[in-house]
């Protein structure tokens, strides 16, 4: 068929339906469903938030939900009321219905994949998210696409970017749950030191014993969530005890680490105090160290 004569066809079907006698009551149910909807869902949105500036969590979850709702109401009224119209069309030209079918195809396969994701609990409002390389937490899920915020994964904060991505990527796309890391995250601490005349061993025993005052007040959360995530996945994952090494570089540096298990949000600052505290102890080593030399020194 030449668009010429589907362009004739569909005009044909458009006559057949509006020279309907339901076509006006329908465009008046039509009109007055969607008007009721719309305000029901208004006055819902703004009970749900009331006077807070900054939604949480579970507020975000209810009004997504209303959001919705009140579309999957619409389109389902919708159907409900103009079945007969639509059924006439259908009817009339097989090649309309052929033409709406490949026009609405990126709808049609948004729809497909919200519902793979709805039927999959692959990730709900809340949860941290990875999907292509791109991590960010659910803000909205809607019926045609999924808003993130980014997260810059190197400092675990908020980049200030909003991503919508369609729902039809859920189809094709990689999508990982990175819930676990919202909450905690194993992170490494390393600190390089060019003191290698000093003796390793001690130099360890000090840097484990900084590890430990700076990760104590930690320790006891991580692992109760450490132990609550396992249950949850029924995966054995690493204990949230420290876990010390040491190792040289070419030049010959020392350079000591240590994982934790800690809080994301916390991470950093735990980084830097332990670096900081580990690095003046070192130092103060080093200066001691020296002073006793002299001191052999001048003695012979």
């Amino acid at each position: 068929m030449t668009e010429q004569n589907l362009e004739k066809a569909i005009e044909a079907a458009l006559q057949n339906v509006i020279g309907g006698t339901l076509l006006a009551g329908g465009l008046v149910t039509t009109a007055i469903i969607i008007g009721a909807v719309l305000l029901a869902r208004t006055l819902l949105i703004r009970q749900i938030k009331g006077k807070s500036e900054i939604l949480d969590k579970d507020q975000r979850r209810w009004i997504n939900r209303v959001k919705s709702g009140s579309f999957a109401f619409i389109v389902i009224a919708l159907i409900f009321i103009w079945a007969p119209q639509i059924q006439t069309f259908a009817l009339s030209l097989t090649a309309v219905a052929v033409a709406i079918v490949i026009t609405t195809k990126e709808l049609l396969m948004c729809l497909t994949g919200g519902f793979m994701r709805a039927t999959s609990h692959a990730f709900k409002v809340g949860d941290w998210v990875t999907i292509d390389n791109m991590t960010g937490e659910v803000m909205e899920i809607n019926t045609l696409s999924t808003r993130l915020e980014e997260i810059d994964t190197k400092t675990n904060q908020f980049s200030g970017r909003t991503v919508n991505i369609p729902n039809s990527k859920f189809l094709s796309a990689i999508v990982e749950n990175a819930n676990f890391q919202k909450h905690y995250i194993y992170h490494t601490v390393q600190v390089a030191l060019q003191y290698n005349d000093l003796d390793p061993a001690q130099l360890q025993k000090t840097f484990e014993t900084i590890v430990t005052a700076h990760y104590a007040p930690y320790q006891e959360n991580a692992r109760k969530f450490n132990k609550k995530v396992e249950r949850k996945a029924a995966v054995d994952f690493a204990d949230a005890e420290a876990e010390y090494g040491l190792r040289t570089t070419d030049l010959g540096h020392y350079i000591f680490s240590a994982r934790l298990f800690v809080p994301t949000a916390e991470a950093g600052a735990i980084d830097s105090h332990i670096v900081r505290g580990f690095s003046e102890a070192a130092h103060k080593m080093r200066l001691k160290a020296k002073k006793d030399s002299e001191k052999q020194e001048k003695a012979k």
